[in-house]
């Protein structure tokens, strides 16, 4: 990924914007078929992951751990 934008809300989760590496941002929530900017992440453990994919075929997971965020990038389709 090129880069992750966090920003907090005021009801116990985050909006997360990842940047692919070709350079797009506003990817698409694989669950629900959302393209968006701002994936609204609960900061909540036992969450479940959230899948965005980017048009080149790369795919990113957000995890929730309670007061921290993982971002990864996990095998494209």
């Amino acid at each position: 990924m090129h880069s992750i934008r966090i920003e907090p809300t005021s009801h116990g989760s985050c909006l997360v914007d990842v940047q692919c590496t070709c350079g797009t941002n506003g990817l698409t929530d694989e669950a629900t078929k959302v393209a968006s900017f701002k994936h609204e992440v609960k900061m909540v453990a036992g969450t479940p992951p959230i899948l965005l994919s980017c048009h080149c075929g790369k795919r990113y997971q957000l995890l929730s751990q309670n007061s921290h965020i993982h971002v990864q990038c996990v095998m494209s389709k």
